[in-house]
């Protein structure tokens, strides 16, 4: 396991610095494509065809996970026809 090289021990990542730039909206119209894809096909076919695990689309599904703007683009180009 990493060890924080932070005095304060709170991890590697900035507090308050956004993990990504996709805004709010942004993220609920990938997920309502990945919605609609997942009711099209087979969840592990969205994951494949997007090139992220099925775990990681689950998550995305259920709002546990904020797409990144590598998986936002990538969703928003790949399931463009959903």
């Amino acid at each position: 396991m990493l060890k924080s090289q932070r005095a304060d021990g709170r991890g590697h990542w900035p507090a308050g610095k956004p993990r990504s730039s996709v805004t709010d909206a942004q993220a609920a119209r990938c997920i309502n494509r990945i919605e609609a894809a997942c009711k099209a096909t087979s969840m592990r076919q969205v994951a494949t065809l997007l090139g992220i695990s099925d775990v990681n689309v689950g998550m995305l599904r259920k709002g546990r996970r904020r797409p990144s703007d590598a998986t936002y683009a990538t969703v928003m180009n790949v399931l463009r026809p959903y």
